[in-house]
């Protein structure tokens, strides 16, 4: 006589167990990618600027030494200085503009830049984005004078000339006053003069 086997199924509740358990196995998985440190997200880079600097018509390159300051244009205390030629070739400008960051404003993507020489704002700007480097040429009529800096009016020649003739009155002056008397004779014949100073 065959004997039957008898297989036994599961009461139902562990089939709902199972189920609640995997769902809030996936929750907790989802939440940890959620809450996942930010440090583990690609990093925020600076953009840069560099171009050629153009003075006057004939856009003949600027000096070295002269400041050229970007400036983001929502917040005007944000503001990043290189001279021309600090970190370039001749006549060129390079500036590194440094993104927003949990611990200080900065650059954020869409940023206008505006574009300064010696303080005077020029027609050029350029548009912040992250990890790019980007040419913007810069063009100013004329050189800006540096602040505090004063052009003399007056020739170096002309200034010589004053100082010689200044120092010569003060000589005479000072000879006369103890009470010489200057003889100036000349020889025709060799074509030479002779100054005596005599006493009074």
């Amino acid at each position: 006589m065959d004997s039957a086997i008898k297989v036994h199924k599961p009461p139902p509740f562990f089939f709902l167990f199972m189920i609640r358990v995997k769902k809030i196995l996936c929750i907790f998985v989802l939440l940890v990618f959620i809450s996942m440190p930010k440090a583990m997200a690609q990093p925020v880079m600076p953009c840069v600027f560099w171009g050629h600097v153009y003075v006057g018509e004939n856009s003949d390159l600027a000096p070295d030494g002269l400041n050229v300051t970007a400036v983001i244009r929502r917040d005007t205390n944000l503001r990043w200085t290189k001279l021309i030629g600090e970190e370039m070739q001749p006549g060129h400008y390079k500036i590194m503009i440094d993104p927003r960051t949990s611990e200080k404003d900065g650059g954020v993507s869409g940023d206008i830049i505006d574009f300064y020489i010696e303080g005077v704002k020029t027609n050029q700007t350029g548009t912040f984005t992250s990890g790019s480097t980007k040419q913007v040429d810069l063009y100013i009529s004329e050189i800006p004078e540096k602040p505090g800096s004063t052009s003399n009016p007056y020739p170096l020649d002309i200034i010589l000339i004053v100082i010689v003739i200044g120092i010569g009155s003060v000589t005479v002056f000072g000879i006369y006053k103890k009470g010489y008397r200057i003889e100036v004779s000349k020889k025709t014949k060799n074509r030479r003069s002779k100054m005596k100073v005599f006493l009074k």
